[in-house]
């Protein structure tokens, strides 16, 4: 298919509005993996042997997370992995808490354990919102070329709008 300049602008057009859309998604992961990394890391240098988890863990669930727009090949096990981590962190680091609490109840451990779950469930939903915006920009830019296949440019762009609207996305940078 051989696109005008105005339809090569326009496609170039939806590739920023949803890279930024999932730029303001992601960034909030991103910092909640780095700040997992690090305590991973003086988890990890204080002998603690569960340090590994969070370390190697927030690595790999970065590089998924990061993955996951641009390479539709790779997007079952990456999306499969940040989900599994969030998960992961929820288990080991919060169900494990809550069962020392058997030993002896200490309202620091449950409040560490609540934290642990927090943050799984932090992950949980800023994945599912990444996954979302992926699949909602993927459905409107095969619409919009099929528009524009048809030699209509405007119906694509109505139909972001009214996608936009429905599923509750920005339309605008400050929104």
């Amino acid at each position: 298919m051989t696109m005008t300049p105005e339809q090569q602008h326009v496609l170039n057009m939806f590739a920023t509005d949803r890279g930024r859309i999932i730029g303001r998604v992601a960034v909030p992961v991103f910092a909640a993996l780095a700040l997992l990394f690090v305590y991973g890391l003086f988890r990890l240098f204080t002998g603690s042997p569960d340090g590994g988890l969070l370390t190697y863990g927030s690595i790999i669930c970065a590089v998924s997370v990061f993955a996951y727009a641009p390479f539709v090949w790779l997007r079952p096990i990456s999306g499969f992995i940040p989900y599994a981590f969030a998960l992961a962190i929820m288990a080991f680091e919060g169900v494990i808490r809550l069962d020392r609490l058997r030993e002896g109840f200490s309202v620091a451990t449950l409040v560490v354990a609540l934290v642990w779950f927090a943050v799984g469930f932090f992950l949980l939903r800023q994945f599912r919102a990444i996954t979302k915006v992926v699949a909602v920009g993927d459905a409107v830019r095969e619409r919009l070329v099929e528009d524009m296949k048809a030699g209509r440019g405007t119906d694509a762009l109505e139909f972001l709008k009214q996608l936009a609207i429905e599923r509750g996305l920005p339309l605008e940078p400050g929104e």
